[in-house]
């Protein structure tokens, strides 16, 4: 018999968490594990490793945890209590796999979570879309900026650019491209002089097409 998919349910609502739990723990082959509080959900993560994340539109700071735990290995996120003109776009945007509207009933999630199993994505076909165009748009941004970054930038420019942008220091870029750290501080000397940033920060916006 194999074991049932675990799942932690986000939420500080009492009344709606046990509706969630109830509803989810319906299907025999789930196991939800209810948490109140973020401290103890990432005791429950430790402890569980929980498949499924369900949390609550409404719990403090629900969006930055959906982005902090949306890695590669980390749980399924689905957004639940998502106000209908809010449209959840957000929430896709910062990692979830799904979002469950207010109005919807609790048997909803059940649906939901079968759907992000099977790696689809459970949202109105307009937040869908909405998405899409969004991803579209940042898209172009990025390839206007690309081009205007090969007019302005040598090939090595580039690429120090790229790591930098990422994050890395000029220890880690001197690394990844066999140069020294002298060299990398040349570089960003000239990409500063040529595209008019000032700082890191700038650099990175500039990288990602969010500067012009």
């Amino acid at each position: 018999m194999s074991m049932p998919v675990r799942i932690a349910i986000l939420c500080d609502d009492s009344q709606l968490s046990d509706a969630w739990t109830r509803a989810i723990n319906s299907e025999p082959s789930y196991d939800a594990i209810a948490v109140h509080d973020g401290a103890g959900l990432r005791v429950a993560l430790r402890s569980t490793n929980p498949e499924f994340v369900v949390i609550d539109n409404a719990f403090p700071g629900a969006l930055a945890l959906c982005r902090e735990l949306s890695h590669a290995d980390g749980p399924r996120l689905l957004v639940g209590n998502v106000a209908e003109d809010e449209g959840g776009l957000e929430a896709l945007t910062a990692g979830a796999r799904g979002i469950i509207y207010t109005s919807a009933f609790p048997q909803e999630i059940v649906k939901a979570l079968r759907m992000i199993a099977n790696n689809q994505v459970w949202a109105p076909r307009h937040v869908v879309v909405a998405m899409w165009q969004r991803m579209r748009i940042e898209h172009e941004k990025r390839l206007a900026a690309e081009a205007v970054l090969a007019q302005r930038l040598s090939s090595r420019e580039r690429e120090v650019l790229r790591y930098a942008a990422a994050g890395l220091g000029n220890k880690e870029v001197a690394s990844r491209l066999a140069i020294s750290e002298a060299t990398v501080k040349v570089h960003l000397t000239h990409i500063f002089q040529k595209l008019g940033l000032k700082g890191r920060g700038e650099l990175a916006a500039a990288y990602h097409g969010i500067l012009r």
